[in-house]
């Protein structure tokens, strides 16, 4: 299989955003009210809170020494939803998003403040911005699957995450799939399906084309050291799976 076989076309991604420029513009602006709490504030939603305690999937995987701890939020959307504050350490989120300005209008024209901003970055453009190395912890939540090259932003990834630092995928299993069953064709961004296989494998597929094991494919640079798949408050399927840096 080549390379360019498993890349979307650039412009195949552009014509997605809309369904993600929809589904948060209908949330901030409280045009559908099922989900999130109105008005959105701090006091009735953790991502706007400041201090809100970090959650325990991060926790896990703090350094064992110093007292900062670098966060790169890889595809964070409107806020990150990574909390703020450590009792024993400072979190320091860096949440980019390839629509962070879009979304920060949104944000602007309806008086929301958000406690660390999304700053707009392509996430190829990453190892521009960053330094080898710079990061404890990269997270894709929800991200992978809507890259239009996402074994590129794995590599890049690894390149500014500190050695021995973690690399957290979070995503809903096969949202391809689902997204189809449900909508038909309306992908949006999402073009790849993530599912946890083989050996616990974390595999990655190009709708229904081709397949490629990605722990095996990076296990040179990093190991695979925790898998989980559980049932959210939907009952939808999501995963988590964490890379190790060598």
């Amino acid at each position: 299989m080549s390379e360019a076989a498993f890349v979307i076309p650039q412009d195949l991604w552009e014509r997605g955003t809309f369904i993600s420029k929809r589904h948060y513009r209908k949330r901030i602006e409280r045009v559908d009210k099922r989900v999130f709490p109105h008005p959105l504030t701090a006091e009735n939603f953790e991502p706007l809170d400041p201090y809100s305690v970090l959650q325990s999937l991060f926790c896990r995987y703090l350094p064992e020494r110093g007292r900062t701890v670098r966060i790169l939020d890889i595809g964070a959307g409107p806020w990150t939803t990574i909390n703020k504050t450590h009792p024993a350490m400072v979190i320091m989120i860096d949440p980019i998003d390839a629509l962070a300005d879009h979304y920060n209008k949104l944000l602007d024209k309806n008086g929301i403040l958000v406690p660390v901003p999304t700053v707009q970055m392509f996430a190829k453009d990453i190892v521009h911005k960053y330094d080898e190395n710079t990061f404890h912890i990269v997270h894709l939540g929800n991200a992978l699957d809507r890259m239009v090259d996402p074994m590129d932003i794995i590599d890049k990834a690894i390149v500014v995450t500190k050695p021995g630092g973690h690399i957290i995928i979070v995503g809903y299993e096969n949202e391809v799939v689902r997204r189809r069953l449900k909508n038909g064709n309306q992908y949006g961004m999402h073009n790849w399906n993530l599912y946890i296989g083989d050996e616990n494998c974390l595999f990655l597929q190009l709708k229904d084309g081709p397949v490629k094991n990605l722990t095996t494919t990076i296990r040179d640079r990093t190991e695979q050291v925790a898998h989980r798949l559980f049932s959210d408050r939907r009952d939808k399927k999501r995963m988590e799976v964490v890379f190790c840096k060598n």
